[in-house]
């Protein structure tokens, strides 16, 4: 009967791989021929990344599940950052995506590891609040949005929408705020801009 669940749990596991094969393959597909597909309207955008994108992006995540626990999570997480390094270099930018999905994924489940204890959850909670607010007023949040905004691109995760979806979000955005005269929305742009 043992013999019967290890051949069980083995099938399952390479379902699993295979799932996971597929699925970044598409996303590394995707990512790379986004940009020649037909620009669709800001609605069917919306609902490509509803239905489809956001989806796939969490099934990754969902499929490398099983690997939480893993002692070798931290090496596994640094070695497939290096590795999207290199393909950020080399210029494959849905490569460089896709991987560094796969090393946030490890390293996320690694760190979630430290986190077993509930005091040290309550800890976190207590602190992160106070640490934000100090970062965005007078640390590195500040510096990173005035002087490096380009860093916010290299470290998210983002599959392509046509070529002028992020323009047009950009344009509307720009617009609406330009056009817009309520104080609280001038003060929200004015923080976006560390102002």
């Amino acid at each position: 009967m043992g013999g019967d669940s290890s051949l069980l749990r083995t099938a399952a596991a390479n379902r699993r791989a295979v799932a996971l094969g597929g699925l970044l393959v598409l996303l590394v597909v995707y990512g790379a021929i986004a940009g020649e597909l037909p620009d669709l309207s800001l609605a069917w955008d919306t609902a490509l990344i509803a239905a489809v994108l956001l989806p796939a992006t969490f099934a990754v995540v969902w499929l490398l599940l099983p690997l939480a626990g893993e002692r070798w999570l931290l090496p596994g997480a640094i070695l497939l950052a290096l590795l999207a390094v290199a393909f950020h270099l080399a210029g494959l930018g849905s490569l460089f995506n896709v991987t560094k999905l796969l090393a946030l994924a490890l390293f996320g489940f690694w760190f979630l590891e430290l986190f077993q204890a509930a005091s040290w959850v309550v800890l976190v909670a207590c602190v992160i609040p106070w640490v934000d607010a100090v970062s965005v007023w007078r640390g590195p949040t500040d510096y990173v949005v005035t002087e490096q905004p380009g860093l916010f691109e290299r470290i998210s995760i983002a599959f392509p929408l046509g070529t002028c979806l992020p323009l047009r979000l950009a344009g509307k955005v720009a617009a609406s705020l330009a056009t817009t005269r309520s104080p609280g929305l001038n003060s929200v742009a004015s923080l976006v801009r560390g102002r």
